[in-house]
């Protein structure tokens, strides 16, 4: 990357390598959290803030959810909806590419269990007020997903990454040329999501589970 400082920090058993341009700045505080500032956007990666337990309880509500049958959704880029589930409950399926997912839906015994976990960490910024979409997704060895900007919902405005494991090889992930891997419990955020590039690496070799929250705010985009 041209024009570019290369910096590494060392967090317990967490290590990772943030490349950014040279007038921005990086901020580390007491409670391990770094904020990569870009003009009222940023990067907020939390290393271990969530227990082993809170990542199992999660993981809990992906295998306890049967797999359906979808179609794609027409009103939604890249969407899919249930064919053999009542709406409003959450639903799992595999996608074509390998990865499963649990969709996890609002009001639902599953959302309600989810969020108590994270709920807490949610930034106090405009851009998290409010969630719009929650999936847990099961990558399988060779998975892998393309660098992509989240246009799915125009009305998203934040992205959250919650690692539940790291008993896997591979699947770093990729924030505007930001290389990040971490250890279960780690929590990867960004706002502006629509607008910012993101991938994630093959699985070389076990199976990676993440949580997945898409934020908006409560009265749409200004």
């Amino acid at each position: 990357m041209n024009d570019t400082i290369e910096r590494k920090f060392d967090l317990g058993d967490f290590s990772q390598i943030i490349e950014e341009p040279e007038q921005e700045e990086i901020q580390e505080t007491d409670n391990n959290i770094i904020s990569d500032e870009r003009f009222n956007d940023f990067i907020t990666i939390m290393p271990g803030n969530i227990t082993h337990e809170g990542c199992e309880l999660i993981l809990e509500q992906h295998h306890n959810l049967p797999y359906s049958s979808v179609v794609e959704d027409e009103n939604k880029q890249n969407g899919f909806i249930p064919v053999d589930v009542k709406e409003g409950l959450s639903y799992k399926y595999e996608h074509e590419c390998g990865i499963d997912y649990s969709v996890i839906e609002h009001n639902t015994k599953e959302f309600k269990n989810v969020i108590q976990v994270f709920e807490s960490i949610i930034p106090d910024h405009p851009d998290f007020e409010c969630i719009n979409y929650m999936m847990i997704a099961h990558y399988k060895q060779d998975t892998f997903f393309p660098p992509h900007r989240d246009i799915a919902d125009s009305g998203d405005t934040a992205t959250m990454m919650l690692l539940l494991n790291d008993d896997y090889r591979g699947g770093r992930i990729n924030v505007s040329g930001n290389m990040i891997e971490g250890t279960h419990g780690t929590c990867v955020m960004f706002n502006n999501s629509t607008q910012v590039w993101h991938s994630v690496e093959p699985i070389y070799e076990g199976d990676r589970y993440v949580l997945l929250v898409w934020f908006g705010r409560e009265n749409g985009l200004d």
